[in-house]
């Protein structure tokens, strides 16, 4: 008797659960499965971009330190104190010509060198919120530049081991 019962209960609840649910449909009516897709998507489009936008400037920061806080004043102090050292050398007598030629050349290459790094920098910060395509353009642009400074520095330092070889001889 109590199976008998439970069907028609079943069907009883049934029809109230939807009855209930049909009077009182969502604000902007139903919504299609494709529409709730469509705005996890753009949801996530968002996220990613806001990401990009952080990576950008975390390379920017990244680069700020390593170059201008890190390379730059080191190689500067280097560069004063071969500077008097050359000096004190030409008073003794020596000819050191050739010396300070490379080092007048190693001057020049960091302070390319750091506004390489300034300029890329600049682009990294300089990345705006937009389409993908644009940002990876930005993007490919400053790391080109960063590229340019690195091995600028690389060039500074071989400039002036080249230096010390050629006071070493004098």
């Amino acid at each position: 008797m109590k199976k008998f019962l439970l069907v028609p209960l079943f069907l009883i609840l049934y029809s109230l659960f939807t009855s209930l649910v049909l009077a009182n449909p969502p604000a902007g009516g139903p919504i299609a499965p494709g529409q709730i897709k469509k705005e996890i998507v753009g949801e996530v489009k968002e996220d990613k971009q806001e990401v990009r936008d952080n990576v950008a400037q975390l390379h920017a920061n990244r680069l700020r330190h390593r170059f201008l806080e890190a390379y730059y004043p080191k190689l500067n102090v280097f560069i004063l104190k071969l500077q008097a050292k050359i000096t004190s050398m030409s008073e003794a007598g020596k000819n050191m010509t050739s010396s300070q030629a490379k080092l007048d050349e190693a001057k020049t290459s960091l302070e390319l060198a750091k506004q390489l790094a300034a300029d890329s920098i600049a682009g990294f910060e300089a990345i705006e919120p937009a389409k993908y395509n644009i940002q990876r353009q930005q993007a490919l642009t400053a790391r080109d530049q960063a590229n340019q400074a690195r091995t600028k520095f690389i060039q500074t330092i071989k400039l002036l081991k080249e230096t010390l070889q050629l006071m070493k001889a004098a």
